[in-house]
């Protein structure tokens, strides 16, 4: 029996509707828990659930729909203060406050704005701290759509919080925001520290991405005549680290009034350190700083330390908001994520001595670390290698930390195939990454050709500085258990390897990414574990664009491909596309856009644009877009349809009226997968 005649009971609608999420999760004072889901039954409409014990209870009620749209990608829309949730509203984008006493003493707490909108205004918020004072600070992006004017800063909403418990004139009295710093063209990662009256953020320009060269900045706090100012903005001195250009994220004030932050470096010149790692291992010769570690800055000397010097990532590049790896145990102790392809893990680092333990080791992929203070517990969402997600509390009062999962993602019985890890040696003498995962299921185990390798389906993450995980997915076990086998690949420019690895892709995309992809391959076609005749690749966004450039640049090696709102013509882009990546293609391609010439031949923008080699294509394709995407708009897979029918080409193309960049629809998401493998059955069939 071949691979590809495989009947599988996991279906889509088991993929997008029989698992449930949960996401940031937090910890009440009363000892219940709230986090984040898509509500499945309600049109995945995002809301929080506050789990007591075993009993659950919605508390966002109708019609809010949890979600900051701030840079289109957005990021965690509620934030937790002494008494009140604040959370973002999808369909006005304003801020909502719900009152944790009503919460806690009847079950139900009715939201109220505290932010207004106002005819042609789009106001964005993220990153909120609630003040004793009840001012609300924040993060905002503002938009004019009359006169297209942009601007991020950091502001603030006057006594907002305060301003819920007198008369309806004096909320809306509290609506407008004041600005308190601008002048940047992005900011992010604002942290307060109300009691030594800091303000910490991180902010960059333009055409620098966050994960370029950003700086690292703070200020005072003042209050005259209960009017909130700031004072002494600067930004913090960092060359006694490193001269290079540096990525600063997950910022953290300590109870002592230290800040905590993770960086790495383009290193300038022979910077080499050799420092022992927490496994008590010398480096061998490994540059640390090329690595996101964690730093103290200390508010009292201004001294800064590095804390930690692993061949692993304390951070991730910014693409969305709120997604904390840092946080303060009830002792002290700092608690970070630190993060390997072999999974990640939870240090505790002594702020007296700087010592350094691994206080949770699940070998899996860790987010959302979060604890409450006062108390000894620690919340984390956990992705394992064999099962689904689970919602884990950590007891950090003992000698040996206590595990508990609290909550386990629901998910269909079926047979999982684990991730491989995979490296290999790419045909200009570096190394590149992934991971494999065989086909599986237990029905067709013994049927199985011992001669014949399985169809493989490549996938590529987007990004294109994102990166494949080793977790477990019920996606790529969609994919297994039909008989596909799945190569999740990393390719130079991807996280999670440094940053030499992250930016050797600058000035090469579209070339490096999809050679590494292809001799990904080939190494697996060597290794006997993929069919060369039967070989298909799918991705989303700059995935999707590596799909293309994959298909078009090696157009004998692929069946067929799928792409996901992905990048036909770089030219129509630079000319559509959202202010955060405004110039992302300038630093990926090492071209500055210029509209006069980037349509010539001696442009990159012309050369690495899929769209001018259709006509080499040897391979079907499908196309999935949404019509509200602003990040890779409508009219950028539109014109790739029309070059492919102007060339015969054979293709397919399935247009999604309500969606945007990234699928949130189950029933639009059911109906792309459905289509994409009946796609490929044909396909490969012939």
């Amino acid at each position: 029996m071949d691979y590809l005649q495989w009947q599988s009971s996991l279906s889509a609608e088991d993929v997008f509707l029989g698992s449930e999420t949960f996401a940031y999760p937090e910890l009440l004072d009363d000892g219940s828990i709230i986090y984040l889901t898509a509500l499945k039954d309600d049109k995945n409409r995002s809301a929080l659930v506050r789990k007591i014990g075993d009993r659950e209870q919605v508390i966002t009620p109708k019609p809010y729909h949890l979600q900051t749209q701030i840079s289109e990608y957005g990021g965690k829309p509620f934030w937790l203060s002494d008494d009140h949730i604040i959370f973002a509203n999808r369909d006005d984008q304003c801020l909502y406050s719900q009152s944790i006493k009503a919460l806690l003493d009847t079950g139900a707490s009715e939201p109220v704005a505290i932010s207004a909108s106002a005819n042609n205004e789009i106001w964005r918020y993220t990153d909120i701290h609630v003040l004793h004072s009840g001012d609300v600070i924040f993060i905002a992006e503002y938009q004019n759509t009359v006169d297209h004017t942009e601007q991020s800063f950091i502001g603030y909403l006057a006594g907002a919080i305060n301003a819920l418990d007198d008369s309806i004139d004096s909320q809306q009295q509290s609506l407008e925001p004041v600005v308190l710093v601008k002048g940047a063209d992005f900011y992010s990662n604002l942290v307060v520290d109300e009691e030594n009256g800091k303000l910490a953020w991180v902010q960059w320009d333009h055409p620098n991405m966050p994960w370029d060269d950003v700086d690292l900045c703070s200020c005072t706090i003042d209050f005259t005549d209960n009017v909130l100012s700031v004072s002494d903005v600067g930004t913090v001195d960092l060359t006694n680290i490193s001269s290079g250009a540096k990525s600063v994220c997950q910022l953290m004030f300590a109870s002592t009034g230290d800040l905590f932050f993770s960086a790495d470096f383009v290193l300038q010149g022979n910077q080499q350190r050799k420092q022992d790692t927490l496994d008590g291992e010398i480096n061998n010769g490994f540059e640390p700083l090329n690595y996101w570690q964690v730093y103290r800055l200390s508010i009292s000397t201004g001294e800064i330390q590095q804390l930690t010097s692993e061949r692993a990532e304390y951070g991730y590049p910014h693409w969305v908001y709120g997604d904390s790896r840092i946080a303060e145990s009830h002792d002290g102790k700092i608690l970070v994520i630190e993060s390997k392809p072999s999974g990640d893990r939870i240090v505790a680092i002594d702020q007296d001595d700087l010592s350094k333990t691994i206080v949770f080791d699940g070998q899996s992929t860790l987010q959302s670390l979060s604890t409450l203070k006062g108390t000894s517990s620690c919340l984390l969402v956990s992705l394992p290698q064999a099962g689904p997600p689970e919602l884990t509390s950590l007891d950090l009062n003992s000698t040996k930390v206590q595990q508990t999962v609290l909550k386990t993602s629901s998910a269909p019985e079926f047979d999982v195939s684990r991730a491989e890890a995979v490296e290999y040696s790419t045909r200009d003498g570096a190394v590149s990454h992934g991971f494999y995962y065989a086909p599986f299921n237990k029905e067709y185990e013994l049927t199985l050709s011992q001669t014949k390798a399985p169809p493989l389906l490549v996938m590529v993450h987007g990004g294109p500085t994102a990166r494949a995980y080793g977790h477990y997915d019920v996606q790529k076990q969609f994919w297994t258990s039909r008989g596909f086998a799945i190569f999740d690949v990393n390719h130079r420019g991807s996280s999670g390897y440094g940053r030499a690895f992250r930016d050797a892709l600058y000035g090469h995309w579209g070339d490096m990414d999809a050679s590494d992809i292809i001799d990904g391959v080939e190494y697996l076609i060597e290794q006997g574990k993929a069919d060369p005749e039967r070989i298909c690749i799918r991705g989303k966004s700059a995935g999707g664009y590596a799909v293309l450039r994959a298909l078009t640049e090696y157009p004998d090696r692929f069946k067929a491909g799928a792409n996901y709102y992905g990048i036909g013509n770089l030219v129509t882009l630079a000319n559509s596309t959202h202010k955060f990546e405004k110039y992302y293609c300038d630093q990926l391609l090492g071209e500055t856009f210029d509209n006069k010439v980037a349509n010539s031949p001696n442009s990159r923008y012309h050369q690495r644009s899929p769209i001018n080699k259709v006509a080499d294509l040897n391979s079907s394709m499908i196309i999935f877009q949404g019509l509200l995407d602003k990040v890779v708009p409508p009219q950028v897979a539109q014109e790739l349809v029309k070059a492919l029918e102007a060339q015969q080409q054979t293709y397919s193309y399935v247009e999604y009226a309500d969606e945007g960049h990234g699928f949130r629809q189950s029933a639009n998401n059911i109906d792309a997968w459905n289509r994409e493998l009946a796609f490929y059955k044909q396909v490969l069939s012939c």
